[in-house]
């Protein structure tokens, strides 16, 4: 009799983990998109000048002091990176071989750094700059190599189909890593930034491409999440995904 409840206890955490972390990947995103769109509708810049994505980087939603919502943006930052981590977790763990250990701690390190670009906002230029370089690098080769895993593994869990949003999220991020830098040596980098907040271009290259990147790893973590949802027992959508 005991014997059999603790199998049944054990059968349910096997049911609910798959579902907590395909949850965790669609609600992750999700938050983070919601507080990116609250604080864009609410910002004002020291010229009054709405937010627009041609000419304003991401982090410029949670400069206290300057976006009125900043505390919404980077409170989804830290709620939506925990998140993301859970499912990054879950997902290395379907990784065959030593992979799984690669995948787990790249996938671990770039949603970490992600929550503490939440945690140190544009006003703690040096640790942003620390962490949100740490977000890109890290998060550039999490979908560089499952991409090729999702390729090569013909009879994994995962579709091939699904190497191709990664891959194009990694060409985003090596051409993001590698674009000119906007200020020349021996420039301090903070009065460079500080200099983008008054007389602004309508349009820097450089700010539309950081929006390319984020809102193409969220769109990737999202699809990843639903198929991972589909394939929950009792859903009936799992042909259509797979």
């Amino acid at each position: 009799m005991v014997a059999d409840q603790i199998q049944s206890s054990r059968n349910t955490e096997r049911q609910l983990m798959p579902r907590l972390a395909a949850y965790s990947g669609l609600l992750g995103p999700l938050l983070i998109a919601a507080g990116m769109l609250i604080s864009a509708l609410g910002y004002s810049g020291v010229e009054g000048q709405s937010y627009s994505l041609r000419n304003h980087f991401v982090s410029e939603l949670g400069q206290l002091g300057v976006s009125r919502l900043a505390l919404v943006f980077n409170l989804s930052l830290v709620i939506g990176g925990i998140l993301n981590s859970i499912f990054l977790a879950a997902l290395a763990l379907q990784v065959p071989g030593w992979p799984r250990y690669l995948t787990l701690l790249l996938g671990l390190g770039a949603s970490i750094c992600g929550t503490l670009v939440g945690i140190f906002p544009m006003n703690n230029l040096q640790a942003h700059i620390t962490v949100a370089l740490g977000f890109f690098n890290l998060g550039m080769l999490v979908a560089l190599i499952y991409s090729i895993l999702f390729l090569v593994d013909r009879g994994g869990p995962v579709p091939r189909w699904l190497a191709i949003p990664g891959l194009l999220n990694t060409a985003a991020f090596i051409w993001f890593n590698n674009f000119p830098s906007e200020f020349q040596a021996g420039v301090d980098f903070q009065e460079g930034m500080q200099g983008l907040l008054t007389n602004r271009p309508d349009f820097i290259p450089l700010a539309l491409l950081e929006w390319m990147v984020v809102l193409g790893i969220l769109s990737w973590f999202l699809v990843l999440a639903l198929y991972h949802l589909s394939l929950l027992p009792g859903n009936t959508s799992r042909r259509i995904m797979r």
